[in-house]
């Protein structure tokens, strides 16, 4: 096989796969001059389904009840580099 004879790409189409379904290398169209070097039998497309996500704490998530203030958003904390400080802070008297 000549580097020419390597496909720049292999599409294969999922569209039929449902959940738990899978494609392994000899379901995968290759050119004739392609050799495939994988076990027939390997698989290279599962279909899974997404795991639901983790509901937010219900106090968190609970809007605030009437006559409550909401708490305001946390915000980072911002550290400043010392020689800043430095520069800022005011001249030490001389004696």
């Amino acid at each position: 096989m000549l580097t020419r004879d390597i496909p720049e790409r292999i599409t294969v189409d999922v569209a039929d796969l449902g959940i738990n379904q899978s494609l392994r290398v000899s379901d995968v169209p290759v050119p004739a001059k392609v050799k495939v070097l994988q076990a027939a039998d390997q698989v290279v497309v599962h279909v899974v389904a997404v795991k639901e996500e983790e509901a937010a704490p219900a106090a968190a998530a609970a809007p605030a009840a009437e006559g409550e203030a909401a708490a305001p958003a946390a915000e980072p904390e911002v550290i400043k580099k010392g020689k800043k400080e430095e520069e800022e802070a005011p001249p030490e008297p001389q004696r």
